[in-house]
């Protein structure tokens, strides 16, 4: 069994032993405390980091650190805000078809509250029929069972309208302009919507054409 002093002597015979790591560990040790206290004194601005790195060469840290007074807002990038949009969902309720000939148009009712699209979909119905310039997809809603009238005209003031792009040449021309329109809000539960062409009150029935649309529920 070692004594305290046997375990002095053996201390010290294995120090000795290991002289030389010893030695390069304390190096080490103090490479690295140079290196700390570098470092500390350059974050308050005291000394040029990157110049003293160069000398000591280690060239690795010259990016270690920005100082404070040199960042800029072009540091920072702001978040892309289209990003940030949410996106609806449809549902599909149903499919109305709207004669260009009717001038009480059709009546649909809402059975749920909620947010809704009026969509339209094809079709295109003509005021005069010797007339090819006359294609109309313009559709008039009004709340209730009723159109309102103007005189002789439908009331804009009283109605939401969609797809109207006036008179076109020819049929194909409408739809395809029409292609994607639509209109949308809140309806109530029991709410009815009154749907119809444009045309003067008493000038529907020599009309041509019908025009269907799509309502979708908006989730």
């Amino acid at each position: 069994m070692l004594s305290w002093w046997d375990k002095d002597k053996y201390y010290i015979m294995t120090n000795n032993n290991d002289q030389s790591s010893g030695t390069k560990g304390c190096g080490i040790i103090a490479i690295l405390t140079i290196i700390t206290s570098i470092i500390t004194i350059a974050v308050f601005g005291l000394i040029d980091l990157p110049q003293i790195l160069k000398v000591l060469n280690i060239s690795e840290f010259n990016n270690l650190m920005t100082p404070v007074s040199e960042i800029t807002s072009d540091d920072f990038t702001a978040p892309d805000t289209n990003q940030l949009s949410t996106t609806s969902s449809l549902v599909y309720v149903n499919d109305y078809v709207i004669p260009g000939n009717t001038n009480q148009g059709i009546v649909i009712s809402i059975i749920k509250s909620g947010n809704y699209r009026l969509e339209y979909k094809s079709g295109a119905y003509k005021t005069n029929p010797v007339d090819d310039n006359s294609w109309l997809t313009a559709i008039y809603v009004f709340q209730g069972t009723n159109p309102a009238w103007a005189g002789r005209l439908l009331s804009k003031a009283d109605a939401n309208i969609f797809a109207d792009h006036g008179l076109i040449g020819s049929q194909s021309e409408a739809t395809s302009l029409a292609s994607g329109d639509y209109t949308q809000a809140y309806f109530e539960e029991g709410d009815f919507l009154t749907l119809l062409g444009a045309d003067f009150s008493d000038s529907y029935s020599d009309n041509v054409g019908e025009v269907t649309i799509s309502l979708f529920e908006v989730k």
